[in-house]
């Protein structure tokens, strides 16, 4: 073999070995047994006219099949089968259920609560830089807005100096949380123990209507549960015999929507279940104690620094009894601020 059959024999074999291996990424086989209700997930196919591709829905019911309810945004549930569906990133759950957003980032300072936005600071709004390269700053520092130079945000720096933002301007915004005014109590109505607030717009599943008319076992002005809603927005109720009925859109008199109360507000906008409380959250007193031994600082917040018989236990708090049982109610408090996002 001549040297250069052999040149050319070895630049095979060297383009064989370095060719890039082609991958196949297996995609997940979706189970009745590797889903659980309140997961979000993709069509992948239409689904004969009540989904279509690329819709983000969630899985609200399991029957035991392969065809499990799910509803999307506006509330239409309808039977998939699971192999026409992907798992949902983060992300296409935030665009399509914008109501599971978490606040994205929250800070604690002087007991009020801040989150950052994507908006021009005002005096008063705290600014915070990721990363600074200034020896009198410090990266993940909160630094107060007290004036404002030729439109530039000026702050106390780690050295009591003010600082003009003029020539570093890669920071984050935090404003202070805002909590909207609840409701007139007329717009309320209970069922089973639960508040309904009345409500306008596009009907869901879980919600509770009247009909405009009386017909046959349905009631003028009694309140029936949702449990389906079609493409037209009609709801499917269980009527006074326990049948299933549908309602008109241009029939419902009325929607009530469950009202959660502030303090329930405070857990679930964070994305934790009531009375789910960690080591390390932030949270208010509320209301005087319920129990003869609690703190009786009503307003004031603190951190919860340990969890005892699943009651929590606050730091700084007067206790009524010096020496008495320093664990304080459920009830009592409200979260304002989990762990997770102060760290």
């Amino acid at each position: 073999m001549t040297n250069q059959n052999v040149l050319d024999a070895l630049k095979v074999v060297t383009e064989a070995l370095t060719a890039p291996v082609a991958t196949t990424v297996q995609a997940e086989e979706l189970t009745k047994h590797t889903v659980s209700e309140g997961e979000y997930f993709v069509m992948v196919e239409a689904n004969h006219g009540w989904f279509s591709w690329g819709d983000v829905i969630k899985l609200t019911r399991k029957d035991g099949t392969e065809s499990p309810a799910f509803t999307d945004a506006k509330g239409l549930m309808a039977y998939v089968h699971l192999p026409r569906l992907r798992r949902a990133t983060p992300d296409e759950v935030a665009e399509a259920f914008p109501d599971t957003k978490a606040f994205a980032d929250v800070k604690l300072i002087d007991g009020n609560l801040y989150e950052k936005v994507d908006e021009k600071a005002a005096i008063g709004d705290y600014i915070c830089y990721d990363e600074i390269d200034r020896s009198y700053l410090t990266d993940g520092k909160l630094y107060e807005v007290i004036k404002f130079d030729c439109g530039d945000e000026v702050i106390v720096d780690d050295d009591g100096d003010n600082f003009d933002t003029y020539s570093a301007r890669d920071f984050d915004v935090y404003k202070p949380v805002k909590n909207e005014a609840p409701p007139a109590d007329d717009h309320f109505v209970e069922i089973d123990g639960l508040r309904y607030a009345k409500f306008e717009g596009e009907l869901r599943v879980g919600d509770y209507i009247t009909a405009s008319y009386d017909f046959g076992d349905i009631a003028l002005g009694k309140k029936y549960e949702v449990f389906g809603v079609d493409s037209d927005g009609d709801g499917y109720i269980h009527d006074d015999d326990g049948c299933t009925r549908f309602v008109d859109a241009d029939r419902i008199q009325a929607i009530y929507r469950r009202a959660l109360s502030e303090r329930e507000k405070s857990f679930v906008k964070f994305g934790r279940e009531v009375d789910e409380f960690k080591v390390g959250d932030i949270v208010q007193i509320i209301q005087e104690p319920t129990n003869g031994n609690g703190y009786n600082v009503v307003g004031s917040i603190h951190e919860i620094d340990s969890l005892g018989n699943r009651l929590p236990h606050l730091k700084k708090v007067t206790p009524r009894q010096i020496e008495s049982n320093t664990y304080t109610e459920f009830n009592d408090i409200k979260l304002i601020a989990p762990v997770e996002r102060l760290k």
